[in-house]
């Protein structure tokens, strides 16, 4: 059996180094009636300066359910309102199951990836039904949960809750009310034409007129203030978050440090912020790299040119057939992260691409007239960093990035689309790809 002395020791090991002669009787009669307890919550009471040691142990045993409890009360009854509150916030705080404790416990990477499976097993996407049950049962699971799921607003919901013919029809009541009683309609049906005119532009200006911002703006409006000057004004007084505010309530000095403050706490806790990893003792190119993937995350893009899918979109799936190469576009759109030099020279984290066969390393553009110029893309083969500081084209660069990457790139002009077509077909021809040319319009 332990003595009394080595239970004194492992409470000194603890960080415990002065104990008081109270406090040691305390100790001594805890020992005496209740043998070797665990140590580690006796000398944060000590260290804390917590009164009636012995007093508190009792009845945490005689109280609490378990003798190691976490619990909010278990901690008032140890540490007293004040300690028990900060010890307990504390411990949720850094027992919580968030991306930054996992990364702080795994790494960046590893923390990052446990955080989306557990996710996933949350969710009832297809993802988290496979993961919790599998790949066979997973997918009918999945289907029968969402077949058989009454909470929805869906059509579909409808008619699992009503049959077919009343699920329609509720449906229909259902959206036309969405957002109908204060239309312009509504009120036509509801009062008549003429008076619901007036009775509508009524409620329009009345709404308008309880606006304080309307009434400040109608008054500068009419005090002869410009369009630009109303702006200003309205910054200072409705943004409170800027340097002008803080310096309004606080004064210069302090307003302007804790405008700094303020953003620097902002910057520290947006991942998308160099000093979030460096608060971290995380390198300046590794924080890069993990910026760039979250913005490429973020970014990834659902819409494309409807012109690029009717010209491309079955050349692209003929080649997957033929090559069977996997071809990524639209909401699987394909993106390059640049490097710091590239970032530095274009501002941009990543360049998304129409269509990318990576595994060929081929790459298709399509270029409608509205947002690109006619420019020679021949060009990026012969420029290098350094000229395109002096004369930036984003086009160009975007195309030069990933030929820098080994990839070819075509680019399809809409202006010039016969000739471009045609130089398509010829070069997947001299790669050994032949398709038939009636693909090429």
């Amino acid at each position: 059996m332990a003595s009394f002395d080595y239970f004194l020791k492992t409470i000194k090991k603890n960080g415990v180094e002065n104990i008081s002669d109270d406090v040691l009787k305390e100790l001594q009669r805890i020992f005496d009636e209740f043998g070797a307890v665990p140590t580690k919550i006796i000398s944060k009471q000590i260290l804390l300066g917590i009164p009636d040691i012995y007093k508190r142990f009792v009845e945490c045993r005689n109280k609490l359910k378990s003798k190691d409890s976490t619990s909010y009360i278990a901690c008032i009854m140890r540490y007293g309102e004040h300690h028990g509150e900060i010890i307990y916030r504390q411990r949720c705080k850094d027992s919580a199951i968030t991306l930054e404790n996992l990364q702080n416990k795994y790494g960046i990477h590893q923390g990052e990836k446990k955080w989306n499976d557990m996710l996933a097993k949350k969710s009832f996407s297809l993802a988290g039904f496979i993961l919790r049950h599998g790949e066979i049962d997973g997918p009918i699971k999945y289907k029968d949960f969402w077949d058989n799921t009454n909470f929805s607003t869906s059509k579909d919901a409808f008619i699992r809750r009503h049959g077919e013919i009343d699920g329609i029809e509720r449906y229909k009541k259902f959206v036309a009310k969405q957002g109908f009683n204060n239309t312009l309609l509504a009120y036509h049906e509801k009062y008549g034409v003429d008076l619901g005119n007036i009775l509508y532009n009524e409620r329009l200006a009345k709404k308008n007129a309880n606006s304080k911002k309307v009434k400040y703006v109608t008054k500068l409006l009419e005090s002869g203030k410009t369009i630009n000057e109303i702006n200003v004004l309205l910054d200072k007084r409705y943004n409170k978050t800027s340097l002008n505010s803080f310096i309004k309530r606080y004064g210069l000095d302090i307003g302007t440090a804790k405008y700094t403050e303020f953003i620097s706490k902002l910057k520290s806790n947006n991942v998308l912020c160099i000093e979030y990893y460096r608060k971290r003792g995380i390198s300046d190119t590794t924080s890069f790299e993990l910026i760039s993937d979250i913005q490429g995350k973020r970014n990834c893009k659902s819409n494309f040119s409807k012109e690029s899918m009717k010209y491309l979109l079955p050349i692209v799936l003929k080649i997957e057939e033929v090559t069977e190469n996997n071809c990524f576009y639209g909401e699987d759109e394909f993106f390059i992260r640049t490097n710091k030099e590239e970032f530095d020279v274009s501002g941009k984290r990543i360049f998304f691409y129409d269509f990318v066969f990576p595994k060929l390393n081929l790459i298709f553009e399509y270029h409608g007239v509205r947002f690109h110029a006619d420019v020679d893309y021949s060009l990026t083969h012969s420029l290098n960093l350094a000229e395109f500081k002096l004369n930036f084209d984003s086009d160009l660069f975007k195309k030069y990035v990933a030929e820098n990457r080994g990839f070819d790139v075509k680019i399809i002009r809409s202006w010039n689309l016969k000739e471009d077509m045609n130089a398509l077909y010829d070069y997947l021809r001299d790669r050994g790809i032949v398709l038939c040319q009636s693909l090429f319009v």
